[in-house]
């Protein structure tokens, strides 16, 4: 049988282990956007500022665990356009409005 010192060193580490992974998951993410940005010249599609930079689906896929979603070719062109903020809302699928 386990003492509770033994019970909480098992909890702590599988917490911690969630909270590394979580760590990790965001600066994938980070690292994703940036390359994406990147890739598109660093700049709004639009107006080419380079403040507030966000990606754009354009086919507005809401399945946010596939792998394929940017790499996915619509027309021969990429899936996504990188747009400053204000343009951004200007899109008719921004933050899934209808």
């Amino acid at each position: 049988m386990k003492t509770p010192h033994e019970y909480w060193v098992q909890w702590y580490s599988i917490e911690a282990n969630r909270q590394h992974h979580r760590l990790m998951a965001k600066r994938w993410k980070q690292a994703v956007r940036t390359l994406l940005i990147n890739r598109k010249g660093g700049k709004c599609e639009v107006c080419g500022t380079t403040e507030k930079l966000e990606i754009h689906e354009i086919n507005g896929n809401p399945d946010k665990h596939s792998s394929k979603r940017f790499t996915e070719m619509r027309d021969g062109k990429r899936a996504y356009q990188v747009l400053c903020e204000t343009h951004h809302a200007d899109t008719d699928n921004w933050r899934r409005k209808r």
